[in-house]
């Protein structure tokens, strides 16, 4: 009879430690997914042509990744892209900024930068994307992010009669004046 219970305790004691591995091994998994892609964050960049930038994000930026970005061409449309460093960027407090986070509901985390010359000689609004070790590539209004590992991501801009949003993340900002031609669908 002790031999038997003995055995009960030792087979629960192995089921614990299977349970243990399984759920440590889950949680590497999710760690490993978490680092090999989807620490790809999206926001938006406001340009304000005289070499100040205002990025809106869900967010905090992390020291070590490079925020790319959207500018505009001649004809204001958006091509990829410049880039500053999450250090070059600075929090700021947001009282200024119209913005929202549709998803959550908390206020979205707003950064401003110093621009280098001739970066922006015009106002405007487009996407960013920020992470590490990321190659960033633009058409149109949609931008891509490929992380070394291969994992792709992609968001795009639109505006609505008052303001952008960015569709992947649902990060608004609002203009402050109506927009003459909206194209959010």
């Amino acid at each position: 009879m002790v031999l038997k219970n003995s055995f009960r305790i030792l087979l629960t004691g192995q089921m614990m430690d299977i349970k243990f591995a399984l759920s440590v091994s889950l949680l590497w998994a999710s760690a490993s997914a978490c680092a090999s892609g989807s620490d790809i964050q999206h926001g938006i960049i406001k340009l304000d042509g005289a070499g100040h930038a205002s990025l809106i994000v869900a967010a905090p930026l992390v020291a070590g990744q490079t925020v790319y970005f959207q500018y505009p061409d001649a004809k204001q449309q958006p091509v990829c892209c410049k880039r500053l460093t999450a250090q070059e960027f600075a929090k700021a407090d947001g009282a200024d900024t119209l913005a929202t986070n549709e998803v959550t509901g908390n206020p979205p985390v707003i950064y401003h930068a110093r621009l280098p010359k001739l970066w922006a000689e015009m106002p405007f609004v487009g996407a960013a994307t920020i992470g590490q070790s990321l190659r960033a590539e633009g058409a149109g209004r949609q931008l891509f992010a490929t992380t070394r590992q291969g994992h792709v991501t992609s968001v795009e801009t639109c505006t609505s009669q008052e303001g952008v949003h960015l569709m992947a993340t649902h990060l608004y900002l609002g203009l402050g004046y109506e927009v003459e031609q909206p194209t959010c669908r």
